[in-house]
């Protein structure tokens, strides 16, 4: 069976809004406001949606949502590195990500904690 080739494909926040719904928490408003600020970007690769942002050389992945991420990981790794990027940042909500992202050289860096109170 031949490897599909996958596209990655920048597309207006309108047509990433519903399916990344779920990802955005309380921060909505800011993340549309720096998509539309030309600050983020979002994208379309396989049957997922994600909204990145650059800090220097680093991809902030913003949300991420979708199908087949351990397919899509080397079609996002290698755009960013096209785009002159040494390292990819996300933050989750699911550790379990760290076994579907070892194949493309994931490495847990941190654990993001929160107490309300």
């Amino acid at each position: 069976m031949e490897a599909v080739q996958l596209t990655v494909k920048r597309v207006p926040f309108a047509e990433v809004r519903e399916r990344l719904r779920s990802t955005f928490g309380n921060d909505e408003a800011p993340i549309a406001a720096d998509v539309k600020a030309g600050a983020a970007h979002c994208w379309e690769i396989g049957q997922a949606a994600m909204i990145t942002r650059r800090e220097g050389s680093e991809l902030v992945v913003v949300c991420l949502a979708g199908r087949g991420l351990k397919g899509i990981a080397p079609a996002i790794c290698e755009a960013a590195k096209r785009a002159g990027c040494e390292s990819i940042r996300f933050h989750t909500q699911r550790p379990g990500l760290y076994r579907l992202l070892q194949h493309v050289g994931a490495e847990l860096r941190e654990y993001v904690f929160e107490i309300k109170v």
